[in-house]
């Protein structure tokens, strides 16, 4: 019997790609916080982890760096200007933050 509840498990694990998961369950509602700060001070929407501040959104510094101004106030920290040069993507943002203890 657990023979067979663990081929299931398998077959399904080779069937579904186990290491995608959607947005929300990666980001969360840091995730959320931040699809928020960026459409307030864009516009713009269909915000992803993927997403490239200046590749797909087509940013200026100045906004880059609004963004990332209202990041360090809504979490109460401050990112340091050799680190913003590495946070290209929302998912980097979201790394940056929790790699400095903030979670959401």
């Amino acid at each position: 019997m657990i023979y067979d509840f663990v081929q299931i498990d398998v077959n399904i694990a080779s069937i579904v790609d186990i290491n995608h998961k959607p947005d929300s369950l990666l980001g969360g509602l840091m995730l959320d916080t931040l699809k928020h700060i960026i459409e307030e001070i864009t516009g713009r929407r269909n915000i992803t982890l993927e997403t490239d501040f200046i590749k797909d959104l087509e940013l200026s510094s100045f906004d880059i760096v609004n963004i990332l101004s209202a990041i360090e106030d809504k979490y109460d920290i401050t990112i340091s200007t050799r680190d913003i040069w590495n946070i290209h993507q929302v998912k980097d943002a979201i790394n940056y933050l929790h790699d400095h203890g903030i979670n959401e």
